[in-house]
């Protein structure tokens, strides 16, 4: 987390702070290019070579004729379907989720970003 902060700062400072403000597309094309930093220095100091990782989970996997699902793909549809319901939770049922859905409303709207 420490790390990603740390990032996150530099992103800044790097990325956003120099470029001018009135061409849109500059601070969307540094980060593009700081991403490609990013990636090539952890390609040199890492290594290229793929890392696997142990998956933590020891559930059996499921075998339905010659289609095999892993543990790990089960977890991970368990946790988007969670995530998901959570989510539709938090937009239908919430104080945010009205804001969010009321916001999208007046950003649809014709002409709403004018300046009047």
């Amino acid at each position: 987390m420490l790390g990603a902060g740390i990032l996150g700062l530099l992103m800044e400072l790097i990325c956003f702070r120099p470029v001018q403000r009135r061409y849109f597309l500059a601070p969307a094309l540094s980060t593009l290019g700081f991403g490609i930093v990013i990636r090539e220095a952890i390609v040199n100091f890492m290594g290229s070579e793929p890392q696997v990782f142990p998956a933590g989970v020891n559930l059996p996997d499921l075998h339905f004729g010659t289609l095999m699902i892993s543990s790990v793909q089960m977890v991970v549809l368990g946790l988007s379907i969670v995530l998901l319901v959570a989510l539709l939770f938090i937009l239908q049922k919430t104080e945010l989720g009205y804001s969010i859905r009321a916001l999208s409303e007046i950003l649809l709207r014709p002409g709403s970003l004018e300046s009047e």
